[in-house]
């Protein structure tokens, strides 16, 4: 049997309009506009901001020193609160003597991240014999992978002895991103001393 009037049996698909034939979803609504601007999406704008965060570290490694003594000042701020609140030694005595060990780990951080390129020159130099004694009576706190690790540490006892949507969780994830960063330095430092080391032999 023949095919209707009209029927184009060449023709696969529906009709497409003349004035959208053309037009890439790309590059707008009809050819010749300007394409869109590609947005970003959560994972790419978090791994840029990760790479910038990286790169200002390695520029400025000093910048290491100056998180974590800020991290250890937020620990002996946050400390101190739980050692103020002194009805917490009957209900919870367990959470009071976390909170001045907290105290105790949070002078040990910043004392021990003192540097004079951030900080003022009178209180390195009140600070540097402390720091010494401390660096001779705990040789970990001399590496960064020490380090890491006593801050990853302080961040979770921080987070453990808190409350809910308080300000210790801030603090213990603060810490806790700082001990990373120093374990991550580390990784680096001793790949990089790896491949510095390393002599090929052979023609």
């Amino acid at each position: 049997s023949k095919p209707p009037t009209g029927f184009n049996r060449f023709r696969v698909g529906p009709k497409v309009h003349p004035a959208t034939r053309h037009s890439d979803p790309s590059a707008g609504t009809m050819s010749g506009l300007p394409p869109l601007p590609k947005q970003k999406s959560g994972m790419e704008t978090m791994l840029h901001t990760a790479k910038s965060f990286r790169d200002a570290i390695e520029e400025a490694p000093h910048r290491v020193h100056l998180m974590c003594q800020i991290g250890g000042l937020a620990v002996i701020l946050d400390g101190i609160f739980g050692v103020l609140n002194i009805f917490a030694v009957m209900d919870n005595a367990i959470y009071y003597i976390v909170n001045v060990y907290s105290v105790f780990f949070g002078v040990v951080t910043f004392i021990t991240e003192t540097h004079p390129e951030n900080n003022p020159h009178a209180l390195y130099e009140n600070l540097k014999s402390t720091q010494k004694w401390m660096h001779e009576w705990a040789k970990g706190l001399t590496l960064l992978q020490g380090r890491g690790l006593f801050y990853i540490f302080q961040g979770a006892m921080t987070i453990a002895s808190s409350s809910l949507l308080s300000l210790g969780l801030v603090v213990g994830a603060y810490m806790i991103l700082a001990g990373i960063t120093c374990i991550s330095l580390h990784i680096k430092d001793s790949y990089s001393r790896q491949q510095t080391d390393y002599i090929r032999v052979g023609p």
